[in-house]
């Protein structure tokens, strides 16, 4: 498993990068939020244009034409030995926020993660999982959409145990970070063009630091308890191409229970 492990490294980092920018343009977000409104007076019609891009398009070689390829050079084999197969730890964590963050209040939050030991103190592990969330009530996000948002997030994380012998009240330390999916309903429909938008999303990254204990910690079998501070950053634009100016972080600090076994 230890030979494995920069493998799930990058894997983490390329599932945190797998975000596209829409080509559609629908103006504010904020001004969404505002016509989504019950109370708004006119029509709920957003802009319905087409995103420029930030860059500049790249000069791409024709490839019918070798010449006008840029040389490369020749690919050289390197032996990789992924050693002998090893126990790897199978896990589920569950649990909430103690504080509502702004407009938003937790729900729940649930992980599955996979990993193994990179030594005898160092565990590496992958996640993913969910997380809801409700509008605080009265408060201008509640006025703007219906039902709870959802997080889907996924990321890599470290574990370090200073004692790792220790079979009962073992401490720990963790860090992690990923990338995360938010979807939301809004209160009324939008009109942009000839469509109809009803729902919209934005991704982002996070990042978290933790500290708990394991009440038991066996061989093949430990359960946990964590204090996980965990910041969300959102992106500057959502799915339905609005410029999101309305949701910049969400901080919260998780109480997490977890049960996992080695295979």
């Amino acid at each position: 498993m230890r030979n494995k492990l920069p493998l799930l490294v990058v894997f983490a980092l390329l599932l945190v990068s797998c975000t596209t920018t829409p080509s559609t343009y629908r103006g504010s977000l904020s001004d969404a939020m505002d016509k989504a409104k019950d109370d708004h007076e006119g029509d709920r019609t957003v802009p319905d244009g087409t995103r420029e891009p930030d860059y500049p398009r790249q000069d791409v070689p024709d490839r019918r034409n070798p010449r006008q390829q840029p040389s490369q050079p020749e690919p050289v084999p390197v032996p990789v030995s992924l050693g002998e197969p090893s126990a790897i730890w199978l896990g589920f964590r569950g649990g909430n926020a103690l504080d509502p963050d702004h407009d938003m209040e937790p729900l729940s939050d649930g992980d599955i993660f996979i990993g193994g030991d990179a030594s005898d103190n160092l565990e590496l592990d992958l996640y993913a999982g969910f997380k809801a969330v409700r509008p605080v009530a009265g408060s201008s996000l509640d006025e703007s959409v219906t039902d709870s948002l959802l997080f889907l997030n996924a990321g890599f994380e470290a574990r370090y145990s200073p004692f790792p012998e220790w079979i009962f009240m073992s401490p720990y330390l963790s860090a992690g970070m990923g990338g995360f999916y938010m979807g939301w309903n809004f209160r009324n429909a939008l009109t942009a063009g000839s469509e109809t938008i009803t729902s919209d999303s934005v991704t982002g990254f996070l990042m978290h630091v933790g500290a708990g204990i394991y009440p038991v910690k066996l061989d093949r079998f430990r359960l946990g308890i964590s204090i996980v501070p965990e910041t969300c950053l959102f992106g500057p634009v959502t799915g339905e191409g609005f410029d999101n100016d309305y949701f910049s972080a969400f901080n919260s600090v998780k109480v997490i229970a977890e049960i996992a076994v080695k295979f």
